[in-house]
């Protein structure tokens, strides 16, 4: 309370006739209540003095994120990749037991087996892998029938197994067993070659492809050939004598007629007399090439005849 108010107050009270007693407790209950208002201030009691102990610190605009749910996923999500999509217009066309599969990590298709493990693909189909030593035969309903190098199959157990048969015999998958390769003795006079007994007066008989040769033949490119006229070049299907022939374009050209070349894919040209115009148009060496003929010496191309 100001000095003013007080003076005021303390007027009041000796004007109205009272007691002095009452004067004095008046006061005392002033000053008293002046005190206890003072020190509830000091103690921090009042309302006022709660605002004032409570200093306002404001907020930051932005805390810190990394300490937050959501900035911690935020800087999470910085380290993720991004995830890439194919292009719905370049799908690849994949081979049979095979889908298309993104990359996700690349933005490309692959193709991808379909089969799962245990299962391999033949004919178009997801076929269980073989288990009696065999592989699958796609010529016949993929059965699990074609025995790898050095092994056979029996079709009485239905498996393949290392081949038992000894030097001179056949394994006959059908019953399982060991044969000679030569079913039955020739008659004395003849030997055994290639599936028949031949005469033993013009042998020693040598294999050739499915035939056999004479002693005074040599084999060539699967055919008997006599060996006064050899050694033989294969060419093309047959057989070209060295001494006599040349091989040009798969046949067989006269040595004493000149050297031979091809012009194209099917003409040979003798290249001390002629020259290649254009492939399969072999011309004399002193003829003028046209596009379309040969022109003699001395004559020009035209366009459907020579001209002097």
């Amino acid at each position: 309370m100001d000095q003013d108010r007080f003076d005021s107050f303390t007027r009041q009270l000796m004007g109205g006739g009272s007691p002095r007693r009452h004067v004095i407790r008046a006061l005392s209950g002033l000053f008293l209540a002046g005190a206890l208002d003072g020190a509830a201030a000091r103690l921090g009691l009042t309302e006022g003095a709660e605002a004032k102990r409570k200093p306002h610190h404001a907020q930051p605009k932005h805390q810190d994120r990394a300490h937050s749910p959501s900035g911690a996923m935020h800087a999470a999500g910085k380290h993720k990749k991004h995830k890439k999509r194919c292009n719905v217009l370049t799908t690849p066309l994949c081979q049979a037991c095979q889908e298309p599969h993104c990359n996700t990590n690349t933005g490309e298709w692959t193709c991808r087996n379909t089969c799962r493990s245990g299962f391999t693909c033949c004919n178009g189909l997801c076929e269980p892998n073989c288990d009696n030593g065999c592989t699958m035969n796609p010529n016949n309903a993929c059965i699990c029938e074609t025995p790898s190098s050095g092994k056979v199959y029996c079709a009485e157990e239905h498996l393949c197994a290392a081949n038992p048969c000894q030097s001179g015999q056949e394994y006959d998958s059908a019953t399982c067993e060991c044969h000679d390769k030569v079913p039955q003795l020739c008659a004395p006079g003849w030997e055994w070659c290639n599936g028949a007994c031949r005469d033993a007066a013009v042998g020693p008989w040598t294999t050739c492809g499915t035939t056999c040769c004479r002693i005074e033949e040599e084999c060539c490119n699967g055919r008997c050939m006599r060996k006064g006229f050899g050694p033989y070049t294969p060419c093309g299907d047959t057989c070209c004598p060295d001494q006599t022939h040349q091989c040009c374009n798969g046949q067989c050209w006269p040595k004493d007629l000149g050297t031979w070349a091809p012009c194209g894919d099917t003409v040979c040209y003798r290249t001390e007399y002629e020259q290649c115009c254009q492939p399969g148009m072999p011309c004399q060496n002193v003829a003028v090439c046209c596009s379309n003929r040969c022109c003699p010496n001395g004559y020009t191309c035209g366009a459907d005849a020579c001209y002097r």
